[in-house]
């Protein structure tokens, strides 16, 4: 009497053909290891860097500090592929800018004033070195920034022409100081009072101007805001963690078709033995 041969239990199938389940699982982690091995790695190190430098003597410089720096270290982190950081470290490295765009990045570590500058490369020295002159180009491109204010010389200009508006304000209130040193009318009076405010208004201008100019020149001399922290010594090779990446993948894909391989074999036995 023919009808559907019987159902194999799938631990029936692997215990039947063991040697079936196993091969494509031995097979393929083999060319997992073969391929893992035989890649050439690559290489990553970091250095870190951190922004400290503040002026505690100024008041309130304390206050907001932690805020202020932690900010930093994140816009500066992400000026690591700003184009003269990249140009500056390919000629000193002899790497192509496009290359070092997908070799370098930077990130910040949260709360805190200090972020990694990673490099990629084919070597351990190499990407040490590589990293170390990320950061480098990285510091002297901030110092850069810190050394140029644009409205420097504006500042410095316009205090000296409120400081000669000073003078001249103050010439013109002693002459009427003079003129009424007995009395004077009531509209001499009146002229030296506006005499009087429109120096002491030239006055605070120019102070303004001066504590400007003095804060754009104290911003100026901040050229260390960004030191090395922890330059790169070492590097982790990638090797292991591709080879890890390439095992997962071969017992992913070698265990169901190992599985498969003995159901099928085990099937076509059944059937034989029913026909």
């Amino acid at each position: 009497m023919n009808g559907d041969p019987p159902r194999v239990s799938l631990l029936a199938a692997l215990r039947r053909h063991p040697v079936a389940a196993a091969l494509p699982v031995l097979l393929l982690v083999a060319l997992a290891i073969v391929l893992g091995l035989s890649r050439p790695p690559n290489y990553t190190a970091e250095t870190r860097l951190i922004v400290g430098r503040i002026d505690v003597s100024a008041p309130g410089a304390l206050a907001g500090f932690s805020n202020a720096t932690e900010s930093l270290a994140s816009a500066y982190s992400r000026a690591v592929s700003a184009e003269q950081v990249i140009d500056r470290t390919a000629r000193r490295t002899g790497r192509s800018t496009e290359a070092l765009q997908e070799q370098v990045a930077a990130t910040p570590i949260p709360e805190s004033p200090v972020f990694g500058v990673s490099a990629i490369a084919e070597s351990e020295d190499a990407a040490v070195g590589l990293a170390n002159s990320v950061g480098d180009s990285l510091i002297n491109y901030v110092r850069r920034l810190n050394r140029s204010n644009p409205d420097a010389r504006r500042l410095l200009n316009d205090f000296k022409e409120a400081s000669r508006e000073v003078v001249r304000l103050s010439d013109i209130e002693a002459r009427l100081r003079r003129r009424t040193r007995g009395g004077g009318n009531l509209a001499q009076q009146n002229a030296l009072q506006d005499a009087a405010a429109e120096t002491e208004a030239a006055q605070l201008r120019r102070q303004a101007l001066r504590e400007g100019y003095q804060a754009s020149q104290q911003g100026q001399s901040s050229t260390q805001l960004l030191q090395v922290l922890n330059p790169a010594t070492d590097a982790e090779s990638d090797r292991g963690e591709i080879l890890q990446l390439l095992l997962a993948i071969a017992l992913i894909a070698g265990v169901p078709t190992g599985v498969g391989l003995a159901l099928l074999r085990t099937n076509r036995s059944v059937r034989r033995a029913a026909g």
